[in-house]
Order: C-alpha cells, then sequence, then structure tokens
C-alpha cells in the first residue's frame, strides 16, 4: 500500500516537469582568475532534462581537459514547482596566461538547440593569483598558500628543436610542505610526438634549489623522451599530479582544524604545458642518411681477421653517442658476392645522462663466406645530423679486409648455397666413441649389501633435505614483503654511500636521506618524514643498548642542526657524518 502510494506520488511529480518544465543550460566554473598551476572545474548544469545530451565538449585550443566528466541528478519541489538538475563536472587545465573564455555550445535535444553562456577566465602569473582574488574565501586562501607553497614543473632545456631530435622534460616537484605520496600520470600519446620512454625515477633524490629566492625541496618525477615528427609550434600539453600533503601542515584557523579531523590533504597541481618549436631538417641530406640526429662515432669490425671457408663468422658495426638512438636505422653495408648474408641482430644500451640521450647500437652480421680468397668491405658510411654544426656529416670506415682460407675439414665441391644451419654442424668436430671394458663384479655381490651404495643414498638425502629448507626459508621470506624490505635496507643503504655526490651541499641531503630511509626499512616505518621519539621508542621495545639510543639520537640531532646551517657543511664534516652513519648501521645491523 505504502509502496503504491510513493509510486503514485512521483508519477505525479514527474509529469507536471516533463509537460510543463523549461529545459536550460548553465555552464559555470569554480574561479574566474587562476594561474597555469591550478585547475579549474567546470559544470554544465541541464536543468529540466529528462536524461544529458548525447554532446562532444570542446573547450578549444586554451585548454585540456585534465579528469571527468562526473554526473550528478537530483529533484527539487520549492512553493509546488518540481526542478531537475543534472550535472556534468570536467577539471581543465589552462594553457597559456591572457583573457581566455570557455566557448558557448549549441546542443540538441529532442529536436531543439538549446545555446550555452560563454565563460571569461583570466589566467595570471601564480605569484598575481591571490591579489586578484580579493574575495576568496578560507578555502581558497588555503588552496592558494598551498599552490606557493607546492608545485609541479615541466623543465625542458629546449624549446627550439631539429626534426628527428629528441626531447628529454623531466617533471620536478617543488615544495616547502610535507608530502606523503603522489601520482604519476601515465602519458600514452602527444600529438606531433612519438613517445619513446616514460622513465620514472625510483627513490628520487631531493635537492634543495633557490627559486626567486624562496627555498624549495625539489625531486625529479620522471623523465619523458620524445620525438617530434612534424615540424612548426607544437605543445607538450599540462599535467596533472595529485599530491597527498601530510595532516601536520594545517591551517591556523582552529574551527578549519576542527572540522578536518586531521585527515591528509589531497590536491591537484598541473605542470603547465610546454612549446616546442620544431625545425625541419636542410634538404641536402645524402643517400646515406636514416634520420640520425645529434653527434655520434662509428665503427666496424669482424669479430677476426681470419676465417676458413663457410664458415660463420660475425661483422659488427656500432654507432655510440647522444641523439634520437631510438630513431634510425643503419644504412644497410654491401658485400662481396661470394658472402651469404643474415639479417643483422640489434642490440642497444641507451639511457638518459644531465637531460640528454645516450648510449649505443650495435649491428651484428652472421656472414658466411663460400669461398677462399682476401676480400675487401666497401667503405661503411653512416650520416647523422650534426647539431651543433647544423650540418650532415659522414662518417667511414675503409679497409675493412677479411683472409678466407681454404677449408680443409670439408669437401670442396658441392659446399655452395649451404644453409646456415648446415654449415653450423658440418663445422662441429666428429667426436668418436671410445669403447672400455666395464669392471667385472661376482655373482655375489648385492648393491643393498654394498656399505658405499648406502652412503652415497645417505649424502644425497641430506642434500636434498637441505636444499629443500633452503629453498623454503626463500619461499617464505619472499613472500613476506615486510623481510624483504629489512633485509634489502643495508644492500641500499651501503651501495647509495658509496656513491654520493662530490658536492658537499647535496652530499649531505644524501647522507640524510640513506639514514631515514635505512631505519624507515628495518623498522618497517611509512616512507617518508619519520620522528626521532617514534624511532627511539621502537629500539626501546626491542631492548636495545642505551649507548646505541644514545648514539642514535647524537647522530639524528647533528643532521638536524647542519640542515639550518649549510655554511658549516665541508668535506670533512661529509666524511665524518658517513663514517658515523657507517658505524651505526654496522650496530643496528645485529639488532634482531
Amino acid at each position: 500500500m505504502i509502496r503504491n502510494f510513493i509510486k503514485y506520488i512521483t508519477i505525479l511529480l514527474i509529469i507536471p516537469l516533463v509537460l510543463f518544465a523549461e529545459r536550460r543550460i548553465e555552464v559555470s566554473v569554480d574561479k574566474t582568475v587562476t594561474n597555469l598551476r591550478t585547475p579549474i572545474n567546470v559544470t554544465i548544469e541541464f536543468i529540466d532534462f529528462s536524461d544529458f545530451p548525447n554532446y562532444d565538449y570542446d573547450f578549444g585550443d586554451d585548454f585540456q581537459v585534465i579528469g571527468g566528466p562526473s554526473q550528478s541528478s537530483n529533484f527539487s519541489w520549492v512553493n509546488g514547482k518540481t526542478t531537475s538538475q543534472k550535472k556534468l563536472i570536467y577539471q581543465i587545465a589552462v594553457k597559456r596566461t591572457g583573457k581566455l573564455t570557455i566557448p558557448s555550445f549549441v546542443i540538441e535535444f529532442k529536436g531543439k538547440n538549446y545555446k550555452t553562456n560563454a565563460v571569461n577566465i583570466t589566467v595570471v602569473n601564480q605569484n598575481n593569483t591571490q591579489r586578484n582574488v580579493p574575495n576568496s574565501n578560507n578555502i581558497q586562501n588555503q588552496k592558494s598558500q598551498i599552490g606557493e607553497q607546492l608545485f609541479v614543473e615541466s623543465i625542458c632545456k629546449n624549446s627550439s628543436v631539429i626534426l628527428g631530435e629528441s626531447v628529454v622534460v623531466t617533471y620536478r616537484l617543488y615544495t616547502k610542505v610535507d608530502i606523503i605520496d603522489y601520482n604519476i600520470p601515465k602519458i600514452a600519446t602527444i600529438d606531433g610526438f612519438m613517445i619513446e620512454e616514460q622513465k620514472i625515477i625510483q627513490n628520487p633524490k631531493v635537492v634543495m634549489r633557490n627559486i626567486n629566492g624562496v627555498k624549495y625541496k625539489t625531486a625529479d618525477l620522471f623523465n619523458l623522451v620524445l620525438t617530434p615528427t612534424e615540424i612548426g609550434k607544437l605543445n607538450i600539453p599540462p599535467q596533472n599530479f595529485r599530491i597527498e600533503l601530510s595532516s601536520q601542515n594545517r591551517s591556523n584557523d582552529p574551527f578549519d582544524s576542527f572540522f578536518s579531523m586531521s585527515r591528509n590533504k589531497v590536491i591537484n597541481s598541473i605542470a603547465p604545458a610546454k612549446n616546442i618549436n620544431v625545425l625541419k631538417l636542410p634538404n641536402d641530406a645524402p643517400d646515406t642518411f636514416t634520420g640520425a640526429v645529434g653527434n655520434y662515432k662509428l665503427s666496424a669490425k669482424f669479430s677476426k681477421s681470419e676465417v676458413e671457408a663457410n664458415q660463420a663468422i660475425s661483422f659488427l658495426v656500432s654507432v655510440e653517442g647522444e641523439g634520437n638512438l631510438k630513431n634510425f636505422t643503419f644504412p644497410t653495408p654491401k658485400f662481396p658476392s661470394k658472402f651469404q648474408v643474415f639479417e643483422p641482430k640489434m642490440k642497444e644500451d641507451i639511457r638518459i645522462r644531465n637531460n640528454k640521450v645516450v648510449g649505443k647500437k650495435t649491428w651484428e652480421y652472421v656472414i658466411i663466406p663460400e669461398e677462399k680468397g682476401d676480400y675487401i668491405i666497401p667503405p661503411i658510411k653512416f650520416t647523422y645530423y650534426n647539431l651543433k654544426s647544423k650540418k650532415y656529416i659522414t662518417l667511414k670506415k675503409s679497409n675493412l679486409t677479411l683472409k678466407v682460407k681454404r677449408n680443409e675439414h670439408l669437401v670442396e665441391e658441392g659446399l655452395n648455397n649451404l644453409t646456415r644451419k648446415e654449415v653450423e654442424l658440418l663445422n662441429q668436430d666428429i667426436r668418436y666413441l671410445y669403447l672400455n671394458e666395464s669392471k667385472l663384479k661376482s655373482l655375489n655381490y648385492s648393491i643393498t649389501r654394498d656399505l658405499k651404495n648406502w652412503a652415497i643414498y645417505f649424502i644425497t638425502l641430506i642434500v636434498v633435505i637441505i636444499f629443500g629448507v633452503y629453498k623454503l626459508y626463500w619461499y617464505i621470506i619472499l613472500k613476506n614483503p615486510l623481510a624483504v624490505r629489512r633485509n634489502k635496507a643495508i644492500g641500499i643503504a651501503k651501495k647509495e654511500l658509496s656513491q654520493l655526490s662530490s658536492n658537499t651541499i647535496e652530499a649531505f641531503q644524501e647522507l640524510s636521506t640513506i639514514l631515514n630511509n635505512y631505519i624507515s626499512d628495518r623498522l618497517n616505518l611509512k616512507s617518508g618524514e619519520i620522528f626521532l621519539s617514534e624511532i627511539i621508542e621502537q629500539y626501546k621495545n626491542k631492548k636495545v643498548e642505551d649507548n646505541i639510543l644514545i648514539e642514535i639520537e647524537a647522530v639524528w640531532k647533528y643532521i638536524e642542526e647542519i640542515k639550518y646551517a649549510p655554511n658549516l657543511i665541508d668535506n670533512n664534516n661529509i666524511n665524518d657524518l658517513k663514517e658515523r652513519i657507517l658505524n651505526l648501521i654496522d650496530k643496528l645491523e645485529r639488532i634482531k
């Protein structure tokens, strides 16, 4: 009965909504003054629509969608009038400063067109945002303050490149507040670029940097290696980072602190877009140019200078240097007609160093000379476009000779057109079986009575048990991530201690991070900022000797003191601190 009553009431409410409602669409934003690092929430509200219209929203070239749409619907009944509200919420990033406009849309719904309102937005520099929002409430003020203390920047050394030249974009976090976690956006495609690699930096190094007179802790989060595929002014779009802040960074407002319930804050910070001007290559490229841009060295050689006929040999061609190593092939060398040449096997060792792509590519050709003789390989040529001299440079390797001797192990006739597998089989030596008399045993001999056999069985059983226990132990250890973390802590710490920076300030920061990470791993504490009181309490529970606790506290406080007096840091302090950390780690390793 009650259900039917509710159903009838609902129908009565919807009927006037459908028959007499005046539909309209309104577009609004959460802020009209913003900067390149702050996202904008765009709300598209459909009033008295029975459903969401099917429409592809394009906010224009000055904006990029980084989130959404999220949907919501609700009904209201005020003064006998029923209203339906449906909302689409997009999160967008701006690409440039100035006066921008979110355009109006003409949306068709059930045979009728509805035009939305345009929205004007002012995009200013980061430092000017707050002064342009005089009526902002406390939450907006707080977000603005966080924005000044934390941001992400995309760093690219070259704003103008040649078509085919590799571009390394580094995304760097700047912060004056404590960060608990952050996300790394997955970048699948960028118009006009081929994404070679998105290399996430594990355990990023924290470095203090001075930006316009303000000191920030900075960390490089990941490198993006791009290769432009078209000329003109290309845009690397803005990227959104979700960053979780420690609950210790709270507002001074007591009411805000009360209602926040000490929860960690999650904010969005945008790394602004980057414009790259891509120039075309000169038209006078030689035939040996296959797209290499940068600075390279060429080497070519046989694996050995002499070989027998119908015996396989390797011919190695290597290109080493810096540039777009992933985006070119090697021009096919010309070999004598008496050579069987197989498709080359390519190996590459490519890495990022000082924001440049460096490495080596090697092509290995397997060659089988069919007849004896002295052969001269035509010059090996490789052409690349040199970025410094701004011209094509052709490298050449000449005087490559191979002496092919008569193969005494093979019959000369009928050896043409052998396959590679056949040649490998023919080149194997024939191994004859050597037959020897076996030892004779008595007819009364019994295997079960022979003590030697029992000894062998017993030893084998012991080995199998030991091996099984060993495998079981490591299986249990590897299934326990906390145990793996504790076991790896010492290795990671000593490796990082052996690779300290030559810069004293950076070396001090690295030593502080190494000790912090080691103790976090050993005590299974959350990565990031840990407190001395927490460490002492944990080791007291393990009943550690007082002298070790005193030493932990002394080293920790020494690091904290030096942090605020960087002018005191020198090589002697660094070496002394390194030795103290090593001695402390060795003592802590003995604690179970």
